[in-house]
C-alpha cells in the first residue's frame, strides 16, 4: 500500500503525460481505464446538439478533473493509484505495435513519480522509492 500523496502540480504533470496528444492515451482509452478503476467520469463541457458543437476540456484537463473529483470525494489516493496500475499493466501492451507506446508512457510517468518518491515497476505495480531531488537524478535513474 502506497502512503504518499500527490500535490496539484504533480497530479497535473502526471495527467499531462497520460493525456498527451501523441504519446499518451486516447480519451476513449482514458475513459475505459477510469471506469475500470471505479472513478467517476466528470463532464468535459463539450456540447453537440446537431447544429452547434462546443469543444470541452482537453484530455489532460479532463483527466485531472476526474482524478481530483475522486480524491475530493474519497479523501484518498487509493483509486488514483489503482488507475495508474491498471493503465500501466503490461498485459494491455503485449502486441508488438503497442510496446513503444508502453515504454514511452512508463518512462515519462516514472519521471514525474520519482520526484514524489514513487515508481511504476516494469510489472506495472506502484511502489515507494527514495524521492529524486533533481531532474538530473531523475534522468540518471
Amino acid at each position: 500500500m502506497v502512503n504518499k500523496n500527490l500535490n496539484q502540480q504533480q497530479l497535473e504533470a502526471l495527467c499531462g503525460v497520460l493525456g498527451h496528444t501523441n504519446d499518451g492515451f486516447t480519451k476513449k482509452e482514458l475513459s475505459s481505464l477510469l471506469i475500470k478503476s471505479n472513478i467517476v467520469l466528470v463532464d468535459d463541457g463539450s456540447f453537440n446538439n446537431g447544429y452547434v458543437y462546443k469543444t470541452g476540456l482537453n484530455k489532460k484537463e479532463w483527466l485531472y478533473n476526474c482524478l481530483v473529483n475522486e480524491i475530493n470525494m474519497s479523501h484518498s489516493m487509493e483509486k488514483v493509484y489503482a488507475f495508474l496500475e491498471i493503465a500501466l499493466d503490461p498485459v494491455s501492451f503485449t502486441d508488438d505495435s503497442k510496446r513503444e507506446k508502453y515504454r514511452c508512457i512508463l518512462e515519462k510517468t516514472n519521471k514525474v513519480l520519482l520526484l514524489v518518491g514513487l515508481t511504476v515497476t516494469p510489472e506495472g505495480k506502484l511502489q515507494e522509492v527514495v524521492a529524486a531531488k533533481t531532474l538530473d537524478e531523475v534522468d540518471r535513474r
